[in-house]
C-alpha cells in the first residue's frame, strides 16, 4: 500500500518531539514563565534521554523516555519557580540555573530509570510470551484500567516498550474501552459525548466510574477475552508508540492502515471495536436487569 508520505512525516516528527512537548505541557499547567517553560522543555529532553551525541559531533534526537522527563522537567519548573523574582537578573539567572539543576537530574535520573525500565520490559514481555493468552488478557485488562483512570496508558506504553505481542494486547484493550463506552452510552448522551469518547478519550467517564464501578465491568470484560483473541488467535501485534493509544484521533488505524494493511485495521475493528461493543451490551443489560446499573449513568457532564 502506498504510504502517505505527508502524514508519516508529520507523525515521525511529532514523535521524537514527546520530551519537550511534556516539559512543556507541564510548565504550562504550573502556569509559569516563558523562562520557566523554555527551561523546562530543556531538561525534559535531558531527562528523556532524547539526545545522542554521535560520533562526527551531531545530534541525534528520539522520542525517549517518558518518566525520566517528567522529573526533570517538574524539577526544573519547580527550581524556576522558586528563582524567578528573587533578583533583577531573572533573564539571566532563571535559564542558567533551571536547566542547569534540571538538566543535571535529567541526566542522572536518566541513567538510573532507562536500565530499571528495561529490566522490567524484558520480564514483562517474556511472561506475557510464557503464557501469551493469561498474559494478554492481564495486560489488556491493566492497560484500560490505565486508560480509564488519570494516569496516561499512552506515557507507559512508551516507556516500558514491550514486545510486539504485548504491545497488541495493550493496543487491543484500550482500543476496546473507546468504543464500548462511546456506543453503549449513546442514549445517555448527544453526539458531542459519543465523539469525545470515540475519537478523544472515554477518560470523559471517570466521574461516573467514581459513582458507580460496575460500569467497568462489561468493557473490562470485553478487553481480556478480545486481546488474546486478537493477539494469539489472529497473530496481532503493534509498537509501543501506539500500543496505549486507543482509537484516539485515529493514530493507531493509520499507524495499522500504514504497516499492516487492512487486514492488521480489520483485527483492531474486529477485536477492539465490534465484540466490546456487543459483549458490553450484553453484559450491560444484565446489570440494568438486576439494578446494579441505571439509566443516566454514562451520561457526561459539563462543569
Amino acid at each position: 500500500m502506498t504510504r502517505i508520505e505527508t502524514l508519516f512525516k508529520i507523525g515521525k516528527v511529532t514523535t521524537v518531539m514527546l520530551a519537550p512537548a511534556l516539559g512543556a505541557g507541564i510548565a504550562y499547567k504550573m502556569e509559569v514563565n516563558a523562562l520557566v517553560l523554555f527551561s523546562a522543555m530543556s531538561s525534559a529532553t535531558l531527562g528523556a534521554g532524547a539526545v545522542t551525541i554521535l560520533e562526527d559531533g551531531s545530534l541525534s534526537l528520539v522520542g525517549g523516555d517518558p518518566v525520566g522527563a517528567l522529573i526533570a522537567a517538574t524539577v526544573a519548573v519547580f527550581v524556576g519557580k522558586k528563582i524567578t523574582g528573587t533578583s533583577k537578573l531573572d533573564m539571566i539567572t532563571i535559564p542558567i540555573v533551571t536547566v542547569l539543576i534540571g538538566g543535571v537530574v535529567g541526566v542522572l535520573s536518566s541513567g538510573v530509570i532507562q536500565p530499571i525500565l528495561l529490566q522490567l520490559s524484558q520480564m514483562i514481555s517474556g511472561a506475557v510470551e510464557g503464557s501469551p493468552v493469561v498474559g494478554s488478557m492481564i495486560m489488556s485488562v491493566l492497560f484500560a484500567i490505565a486508560l480509564m483512570s488519570p494516569l496516561s496508558s499512552a506515557a507507559l506504553s512508551i516507556a516500558l516498550a514491550l514486545s510486539p505481542l504485548v504491545n497488541g494486547a495493550l493496543l487491543i484493550g484500550t482500543t476496546s474501552q473507546f468504543f464500548a463506552y462511546a456506543f453503549v452510552s449513546w442514549r445517555d448522551n448527544d453526539m458531542g459525548g459519543f465523539l469525545g469518547q470515540l475519537i478523544v478519550t472515554p477518560k470523559l467517564q471517570l466521574p461516573n466510574l467514581i459513582k458507580n464501578p460496575t460500569v467497568m465491568i462489561g468493557p473490562l470484560l470485553s478487553a481480556a477475552i478480545c486481546a488474546p483473541l486478537a493477539t494469539v488467535g489472529f497473530g496481532f501485534q503493534a509498537v509501543p508508540e501506539v500500543g496505549g493509544m486507543g482509537f484516539s484521533a485515529f493514530v493507531s488505524p493509520i499507524w495499522l492502515l500504514n504497516n499492516g494493511g487492512l487486514s492488521a485495521l480489520g483485527i483492531q475493528l474486529l477485536c477492539g471495536a465490534v465484540l466490546p461493543i456487543l459483549i458490553t451490551y450484553g453484559v450491560n443489560k444484565v446489570l440494568y436487569a438486576t439494578h446494579f446499573m441505571r439509566f443516566g449513568d454514562l451520561a457526561l457532564s459539563v462543569e
